[in-house]
């Protein structure tokens, strides 16, 4: 009950401060299309879960404001959120700041899951936490019905110590937010009855503001979350550097897709500084769903052409994959 009065408190109390003070991020949003985890470890298995309290071995020292983490532990918050311990005052990263249910708890039957998978390899690993099917406390309790649903992901990168909150498909049709959108917020200390500084986004979702809440104000209130809800394949960034990957940097500036917009025909022409060994072509909608794909293999120059003729008009993203390294791009056909 502590922990789900302290985090209400912390979403619907005081006065705000419209600042990014001392915020040690840099913010940025991208576009990739949202795949869920596959041959992940699934939490909790089969039980319908609500505030639910488990432990990820990360797989690898991850730092966050100061602390070192190799495990994220989620206390019960009344939103996702994870903490490096439970005994004392640390950082709290909460990607998703709503209050999340199975969404079977009406039926006592699992419908909702969690998942956590370390991808790649070293010194290049990411720990990746999926929320799939989540449904909403509020709207269970208060309406008796599971109409509205989530899905995201988690993401924290070995070396780079960089985070990506990643948004898949959604359907929100209640007020189910504590705050007027989307949460998704960082403490730099905090030890379930006070913290020092919070920071959350703002704004609307293609260009989010960071809000800065002093903890030592006794009438601190955090604004306003994301609104609306981040649309699918929407991804938040946030670096302590410049997150530059050099073979999808590569592929960036030695990829041309054109003519955007196109008609029947889309074109690539490549000329990269290295061969790529073994590219994957994808074309994604704005659901997510895969309506293209072809292996390419090893390519370092030359030109393919996708006639494209089946696909309605519309806005689609063009993903290039070698392996982990990923680039896409969004075009839209006329």
């Amino acid at each position: 009950m502590k922990l789900r009065m302290l985090l209400s408190s912390l979403l619907l109390s005081g006065s705000f401060c419209l600042l990014a003070q001392d915020f040690p991020y840099e913010v940025s949003v991208i576009t990739r299309p949202y795949e869920p985890l596959t041959d992940a470890t699934e939490i909790l298995p089969g039980e319908v879960w609500d505030d639910p309290d488990y432990f990820i071995p990360i797989g690898f020292p991850f730092e966050a404001f100061g602390t070192v983490f190799d495990t994220l532990y989620n206390p019960g918050f009344v939103g996702v959120g994870f903490m490096d311990n439970i005994e004392f005052t640390g950082p709290a990263l909460l990607p998703y700041g709503s209050d999340l249910i199975d969404r079977g708890a009406l039926t006592a039957t699992s419908q909702s899951q969690i998942f956590y998978k370390l991808d790649g390899t070293a010194p290049d690993r990411i720990l990746k936490v999926e929320y799939r099917n989540a449904g909403f406390f509020d709207e269970l309790s208060g309406l008796g019905v599971n109409d509205s649903y989530v899905n995201f992901q988690f993401w924290l990168y070995e070396g780079s110590n960089n985070m990506e909150v990643l948004f898949g498909d959604r359907e929100i049709v209640s007020d189910v937010h504590f705050t007027d959108g989307t949460f998704v917020g960082f403490f730099d200390a905090y030890n379930f009855l006070d913290f020092v500084n919070g920071w959350h986004l703002s704004g609307t979702p293609d260009a989010p503001t960071v809000y800065f809440v002093d903890g030592s104000d006794p009438n601190w209130q955090f604004g306003p979350g994301v609104d609306p809800d981040p649309d699918p394949n929407t991804v938040f960034r946030f670096s302590l550097e410049p997150f530059v990957d050099t073979e999808e940097a590569a592929l960036a500036a030695g990829t041309q897709v054109f003519p955007n917009p196109f008609g029947e025909v889309l074109s690539l022409q490549f000329d990269l500084p290295a061969a790529a060994e073994n590219l994957e072509l994808r074309v994604f909608d704005l659901l997510g769903q895969a309506v293209y794909s072809e292996r390419l293999g090893e390519i370092q120059t030359g030109r393919r052409d996708l006639l494209l003729t089946g696909l309605p008009a519309g806005a689609y993203t063009v993903q290039l994959r070698d392996g982990q390294e990923v680039w896409s791009t969004m075009v839209v056909k006329q």
